[in-house]
């Protein structure tokens, strides 16, 4: 089942067909380092993963993190994608059902990810010239 995934992206994205890592994630390292991983919790549905931003550390990290949340509260009702922060990063993930394996759905599912990851950056830098790093990770591709 993840495989099937794994093979309709890198069809469709023109993306080279990742290594399994220890964790038995399959990693796609995209523009600009963004990391965009998929794998199976149960062998049957796939999880998609997007590494968005490290959580600064002291107190800066807590205004981070409570400007995170009061971000969130006010999107969580427009975006699929859950947020969450696991060992100080920022991560947005996405989960396909077994029964949603269809190609269209797998390609919408990584879609709108990876524009909810642009959203995200956006939001995160306010303030910032900084450039989302996830601009450009779908462009040319036959989403």
């Amino acid at each position: 089942m993840l495989q099937t995934v794994i093979n309709t992206l890198c069809s469709h994205a023109k993306w080279k067909m990742p290594q399994q890592n220890a964790q038995g994630k399959y990693c796609f390292f995209l523009d600009n380092n963004v990391e965009f991983s998929l794998f199976s919790p149960n062998g049957q549905d796939c999880i998609f993963l997007v590494k968005i931003a490290a959580v600064p550390q002291g107190n800066e990290g807590e205004n981070f993190i409570q400007n995170i949340a009061a971000k969130a509260a006010g999107m969580y009702k427009k975006k699929k994608s859950i947020l969450s922060i696991q060992e100080n990063t920022v991560y947005l993930h996405r989960i396909i059902l077994k029964q949603d394996m269809a190609e269209e759905q797998i390609l919408q599912t990584a879609k709108e990810i990876l524009n909810d990851a642009d959203i995200w950056h956006t939001a995160l830098a306010q303030g910032s010239s900084q450039r989302s790093p996830f601009s450009f990770s779908m462009a040319g591709m036959k989403f």
